[in-house]
């Protein structure tokens, strides 16, 4: 099967300029659909510890659909552009792809929390889910608070 597919960056207003060259470096690899600006949200303590305050999100929307495999292998490339894109072995991107299905908006981590509801999809690759689908995308109590603004949530259930 095969799903809209999406990436997520979480990024410092002064590393924007990091980003759009990201964006510009996908061209070779996927082809870019839209590209979402950032919605108000507070970001979490440790991702300002990583990359500093005046943090933005923003989400690139890929033209093709991709089945699951494609998504995992995407999470791999994405981790690749976060380490090439480090500063001081900090990360000035964090980069996650996400997809949505006929149940639920998803997003891949290499993060295995086990405070949160995670499935692992492979070796160092899990996915939660973050909006639950019922004729229409709705948060839940795992959605993180970049994806709970109602303008974030509109734009999805537009896709």
């Amino acid at each position: 099967m095969k799903y809209r597919t999406f990436i997520t960056s979480i990024h410092s207003k002064t590393n924007d300029n990091l980003f759009e060259d990201f964006v510009s470096g996908l061209s070779g690899k996927y082809k870019v659909k839209d590209i979402w600006d950032n919605v108000e949200w507070k970001a979490p303590m440790e991702y300002e510890e990583e990359q500093g305050n005046s943090l933005i999100s923003k989400v690139v929307i890929l033209d093709e659909l991709l089945e699951l495999d494609e998504i995992i292998y995407l999470k791999r490339y994405l981790m690749n552009k976060e380490n090439e894109f480090s500063i001081n072995n900090q990360r000035t991107l964090n980069l996650n792809p996400g997809y949505l299905s006929e149940d639920g908006m998803y997003l891949l981590t290499h993060k295995d929390n086990t405070e949160r509801d995670r499935e692992k999809l492979t070796e160092g690759i899990w996915q939660e889910k973050q909006y639950d689908f019922d004729k229409e995308y709705k948060i839940n109590q795992n959605t993180f608070s970049e994806y709970s603004h109602r303008d974030r949530l509109r734009l999805f259930n537009s896709l």
